[in-house]
């Protein structure tokens, strides 16, 4: 594989990176990966993980590519609003819940618990969009993309060639946790691996239609009766 193309951001893509300093989402992936550094890295250079590209999720993240530009194209890779539509549906015995998104990225985060004095206690979900950066491995001198890799054939299609990555440091390949069918490590790391630029390349791929699907979170109460010991 030819060598990373990798250039630091524009001057309007720094400003933007300048703002994110004291954002929550910067705070934690540096919280995470100390080194962590963004620039702009080629289509050609960054090896793509996935089987497939969802057109639906595609057509879903188009609404955030404002401008074709410097600023709209940093703006996509790394967003900072994280929105959540979805359906909430209570069950008949009123003991659990339904939340319907067309959204791939929601979740629920794990449960917080607390105290009513004199009551009992709360237990509380929270549904949220889970953030969807750009980010790829630097293993070997060689960037795998490991988070919003729709977001970064998005950017591709339209044109843009060097795409806004958060570039983390780590010294081994680690699986991709993806609800997507994905390349195992033995094609990944492959003289010539996928990278996100093939998936442009009309000789290279294939559309298939496929049942459209909607992201079904459940949360619901059951009782149980164990005998003692």
């Amino acid at each position: 594989m030819d060598e990373i193309a990798i250039s630091p951001p524009t001057e309007t893509q720094q400003s933007y990176v300048d703002e994110l300093q004291t954002h929550p989402l910067l705070a934690s992936m540096r919280q995470q990966f100390p080194t962590a550094s963004i620039l702009r890295v080629d289509s050609r250079s960054l090896i793509n993980p996935l089987v497939l590209i969802d057109l639906e999720y595609i057509e879903q993240l188009r609404a955030e590519l404002i401008e074709t530009d410097d600023l709209g194209a940093i703006k996509v890779a790394i967003p900072t609003q994280l929105s959540v539509n979805a359906r909430v549906a209570l069950d008949a015995d009123g003991r659990g819940v339904s939340i319907v998104s067309a959204q791939q990225t929601v979740a629920v985060t794990p449960p917080i618990i607390g105290q009513l004095p004199g009551i009992g206690m709360t237990i509380t979900f929270n549904v949220v969009g889970t953030p969807q950066l750009i980010m790829a491995s630097r293993v070997n001198n060689r960037l795998y993309l490991r988070n919003g890799i729709h977001r970064a054939y998005l950017l591709a299609s339209v044109g843009i060639q060097q795409i806004p990555v958060v570039i983390v440091d780590e010294p081994a390949l680690s699986p991709v946790i993806t609800a997507y069918p994905s390349f195992n490590s033995e094609i990944l790391e492959a003289e010539r691996p996928p990278v996100i630029a093939d998936l442009l390349n009309e000789d290279l791929i294939a559309k298939i239609r496929t049942l459209r699907t909607k992201k079904v979170l459940r949360i619901r109460v059951d009782e149980t009766m164990l005998p003692l010991d």
